[in-house]
């Protein structure tokens, strides 16, 4: 049953009345309105409770960075409401459809597009979350990939792994050893403007409107971590990576370095979901 007052809020916010409002798949962390209005459909997504604030400020500061500089389209924080009780964006309705060949390689193509805005350091200008697990952006001294790899995504997310006992025993020298490699496994590149969490279901193929980047953790990063993640769970053509990389091509040995750039997501879903992902990581740094 909604609550009256989200209700209440979320037409306020519209400035309008609903004609319906109805409840929508919102994924694992929040939940999702569809509200028809006079004026066309909304996308709320809302959560309960104080704590969802600070994920929802996240997003919307995520959403509002790429929709500055991204080439794909990004839909538009039509309004936000942060409260004690509950929380919501409110974006505009997209009706997807069976994606094109040509939508992928404009997806592939947009996004190398987005790598090539860059940063002197890397890091944000503030932290945000992976899911629902905080992401530290603070910059490191100098301008290595290897060492904000280290400290910002890492070591945070295998310290927390290791604290609630879902690594192996002796997982900490593992991560040392391959720490003490991360230097040579990566080539250096500008920091470029990543999404942060590129799985399929953060990507809309709408029937309205260009390829679509929603629900993002950004920073900015080596760009490899996009298309890492982007191999990770599946769900993109080939079309989408030939297309970004005729039109940014990869520093040779990208192929190796997949799991790498896997290792961070893998970490985050080991903390999210439980050891079922713990393998993957032990796999990724046994040579090491």
């Amino acid at each position: 049953m909604l609550p009256p007052t989200l209700q209440h809020e979320v037409e306020k916010a519209l400035g309008q009345p609903a004609e319906q409002i109805r409840q929508i798949n919102g994924g694992s962390i929040h939940q999702a309105l569809r509200a028809d209005t006079p004026k066309g459909a909304f996308f709320v997504k809302y959560s309960l409770g104080k704590a969802a604030a600070a994920l929802l400020q996240s997003e919307e500061a995520g959403l509002k960075a790429l929709r500055g500089q991204s080439p794909l389209h990004v839909p538009e924080v039509v309004s936000a409401f942060y409260g004690e009780g509950f929380s919501f964006l409110a974006l505009p309705f997209l009706e997807e459809k069976v994606p094109t060949a040509q939508d992928w390689e404009q997806l592939g193509a947009g996004l190398a597009e987005l790598h090539r805005r860059t940063n002197p350091q890397f890091g944000f200008t503030a932290d945000n979350h992976i899911g629902r697990l905080p992401q530290p952006n603070a910059p490191v001294a100098g301008t290595s990939w290897a060492a904000f790899y280290q400290d910002r995504r890492l070591r945070p997310q295998v310290n927390l792994a290791i604290r609630s006992g879902l690594l192996w025993p002796g997982a900490d020298s593992s991560f040392e050893r391959f720490y003490q490699q991360l230097p040579s496994l990566f080539p250096e590149e500008p920091p470029a403007l990543i999404h942060g969490d590129l799985w399929s279901g953060n990507v809309l193929l709408p029937a309205s409107a260009p390829p679509s980047l929603i629900d993002p953790s950004v920073s900015y990063s080596h760009r490899e971590m996009d298309l890492g993640m982007a191999r990770l769970f599946g769900g993109f053509s080939p079309r989408f990576f030939e297309a970004y990389q005729a039109h940014y091509p990869l520093q040779p040995g990208y192929q190796e370095r997949v799991p790498y750039a896997q290792l961070y997501y893998l970490l985050a879903h080991v903390n999210l979901f439980g050891r079922s992902y713990t393998q993957q990581v032990k796999d990724i740094i046994a040579a090491f």
